[in-house]
């Protein structure tokens, strides 16, 4: 910018403007962390603002595009508690990205025996 004042004397200037642009933070909620097969999950995104992508993982299968999804969980009775990470992968309008994971835990159906 140039500036001049009634006696012609000149000044210039540069001024450059930066702005920072916070990282997405990846984060979010669940009711209960252990259930019984089958184990219906809420999942309720808690991450930062300004977030336009939306892609959730269960054990590296992607499972869900939804900002809030439900998913099932099973536990066929081979093992008493199967174990199963949940990961949500968040892509901001600015295309930087943030990760974070939690574990669900599927008890199996309790057998029953009629004598």
């Amino acid at each position: 910018m140039v500036t001049s004042n009634e006696h012609g004397c000149q000044e210039s200037s540069i001024e450059q403007l930066f702005f920072t642009i916070p990282d997405p933070v990846a984060d979010f909620t669940f009711p209960e962390p252990v259930g019984c097969h089958p184990f219906a999950v809420n999942f309720t995104n808690t991450s930062s603002d300004g977030i336009s992508n939306f892609e959730w993982f269960v054990d590296g299968i992607k499972e869900s595009d939804e900002e809030n999804p439900t998913l099932i969980f099973e536990n066929d009775g081979t093992a008493e508690i199967i174990d199963y990470t949940v990961e949500l992968i968040i892509t901001a309008g600015t295309g930087c990205k943030d990760t974070v994971s939690n574990i669900i835990q599927v008890k199996k159906r309790p057998d029953f025996d009629i004598e």
